[in-house]
């Protein structure tokens, strides 16, 4: 059949309504769009305040542990002190040369030996633990290049001979 036998009017009548249903379409996904758009940047916002919040609890944490570390306490520093060590971890944590923490290293040689972190620091002299605590010691020596024999012993509550006792002993 052609389209002459329909009624002019009617057929304008039904193409309007078809646009118009057509453009109703259209504008519905392109809000649909939108509203996605604007979910996915509020997400993007959110994954962006939650990164920098856990890269700063990451920065105080280093920083208490090295201070730690080292024999001292947070109260002891000034602000100054505090702004330029985190801006120093900060760079290293850009740069990728970050060290593990010493209780990092001494909990995971702990846990390969079945052990717990108190019985690597502790007073025990069993030939079983001062074996593992000795593989301890080599372990932070070599993760940790910066900490003195010093401030390994600390670590395990050990004199600095006993560090250097257990590093000669594995070079052998």
């Amino acid at each position: 059949m052609s389209l002459q036998m329909y009624n002019p009017s009617y057929v304008r009548k039904v193409w309007r309504k078809r646009e118009a249903e057509e453009n109703r379409k259209r504008l519905e996904q392109e809000r649909a769009l939108a509203e996605r758009r604007k979910l996915a940047e509020t997400a993007r916002k959110f994954e962006m305040e939650r990164r920098v919040a856990e890269e700063a609890a990451q920065i105080s944490r280093i920083l208490k542990a090295r201070v730690e570390e080292e024999g001292g306490s947070l109260k002891d520093l000034s602000k100054n002190q505090i702004r330029s060590r985190r801006a120093f971890i900060r760079r290293e944590l850009a740069e990728g040369n970050m060290f593990e923490p010493v209780k990092n290293i001494i909990q995971r040689v702990a846990e390969e030996h079945g052990l717990c972190i108190g019985d690597l620091v502790g007073r025990s002299r069993c030939r079983k633990l001062v074996a593992v605590r000795q593989k301890a010691i080599r372990e932070v020596h070599q993760t940790r290049p910066d900490l003195s024999y010093v401030q390994i012993g600390r670590a395990f509550n050990r004199d600095h001979t006993t560090v250097l006792h257990a590093i000669r002993k594995g070079e052998k």
